[in-house]
């Protein structure tokens, strides 16, 4: 069973002097750690480690507080009485940093002495420990689970009496809004089209290809499309940046949006989504789009019609499962059992995957051992799709706004 410990006091610099202190193996500097055991296991030829990671990246802005808004929703759906879920949703935001930890083996029994280690971390940084479908305490009693059972002397760690000033514990979820209609989503489609595109044209002109087409005709289809007003702020920058204007960021973030097009592209049964460890093929995907053509872009316009409720339901819930293995690889970079993986709400639907050796398969290669740039795109590809999929499920009214928590 996987294990991450979060804490809510002091920096990750103390958690690291723990190990220093108790003779770890120690790797990297103090923004990008990891700190190792190694016990006899079994027979004397099969060691037993256990190591401890910890990367600064990670638990910053941006990706913290989406991680912990993550945490906040699949911890919300656990049948907590109202004092107890008030207090864990107040120590899940106060979390400042975790600490990954990978077993090898996994941890089978609890006579196992990597246990004690575990438990050693957390007392000392007064950390609290997450396992799928519950939150312990430092001694490893349950104090919030996703069958509602919980230990009586489980110590839910103290945050304070009273919320911070600057921040707001009136609501536990997000305010849930309509998923949108089929007119909303294919101008939302066409935004995402002219944004991915304006991209592109900048990732040609810095490569010093020549683009298939200029600013002006980008702008000009835009605006013939008259959708004007499902452009964010934030992308209208981008369309209209001079051209060769984009930072590379930029470039790279509008490129990947293709990602999450692909997605309403197929929720309206104009396009197929790739394959998880495929990507979108840009030039079929826009000419299925009409990019471009305005008269053929408004008859997609005119005609747009959404794939069944149920469908769209089902992929969200499958690209859930391919983006939360993504994301508990980059924690814990071990193989595992994802086909048994159960948080208390019954195993993922793997129907769309293949597994090798019990855990998701890139390119014919377990994760595990998957080439790492793969895996980071793969990793990346799979945000975007998750994106948009909550999109078409209503988790925001402004795609923006929408969080891909796993």
């Amino acid at each position: 069973m996987p294990f991450t410990i979060f804490c809510h006091n002091d920096s990750s610099d103390h958690a690291l002097e723990f190990f220093e202190e108790n003779n770890a193996e120690i790797k990297g500097d103090t923004d990008d750690w990891e700190a190792s055991y190694e016990f006899d296991g079994k027979s004397k030829r099969k060691k037993k480690t256990i190591t401890f990671t910890y990367e600064r990246q990670w638990c910053s802005p941006p990706n913290w507080p989406q991680q912990l808004l993550g945490m906040q929703n699949f911890i919300g759906q656990f049948p907590l009485d109202p004092p107890r879920r008030e207090l864990v949703m107040r120590l899940i935001r106060k979390f400042k940093y975790c600490v990954g930890i990978i077993c090898e083996p996994e941890i089978e029994d609890g006579d196992d002495e990597r246990l004690e280690v575990i438990h050693a971390l957390a007392r000392h940084i007064d950390g609290t420990i997450f396992a799928p479908g519950a939150l312990f305490d430092a001694n490893f009693l349950p104090f919030a689970t996703a069958d509602g059972e919980f230990d009586p002397g489980a110590v839910i760690p103290s945050v304070g009496e009273t919320p911070d000033e600057d921040e707001d514990y009136s609501e536990e979820m997000p305010v849930s809004v309509p998923p949108p209609t089929a007119e909303r989503v294919v101008r939302r489609l066409y935004v995402l089209l002219a944004v991915a595109a304006r991209g592109l044209l900048d990732m040609n002109l810095k490569s010093g290809n020549e683009p298939a087409y200029n600013l002006e005709e980008l702008h000009t289809w835009l605006q013939e499309l008259d959708i004007e007003d499902e452009i964010e702020d934030s992308e209208r920058d981008i369309i209209y940046t001079p051209a060769g204007g984009l930072s590379r960021q930029n470039i790279l973030n509008s490129v990947w949006t293709l990602e999450g097009l692909v997605v309403l592209a197929w929720s309206l049964k104009l396009a197929e989504i790739p394959r998880y460890d495929e990507l979108v093929e840009t030039d079929d995907l826009l000419a299925k789009l009409s990019f471009l053509d305005v008269a053929a872009s408004k008859r997609i316009i005119d005609r747009a019609e959404l794939r069944a409720p149920e469908e769209l339901h089902r992929y969200n819930e499958q690209v859930f499962a391919l983006d939360w293995r993504m994301v508990d690889f980059r924690i814990r970079p071990e193989d595992c059992d994802y086909a048994n993986v159960d948080f208390g709400y019954g195993k993922f639907d793997l129907s769309w995957a293949t597994l090798q050796e019990g855990d998701l398969s890139l390119r014919g290669t377990p994760i595990a051992t998957a080439d790492p740039a793969l895996v980071q795109t793969v990793s990346s590809a799979a945000m975007e799709r998750h994106k948009a999929s909550n999109w078409l499920q209503g988790d925001a009214h402004c795609y923006s706004d929408v969080v891909t928590n796993t």
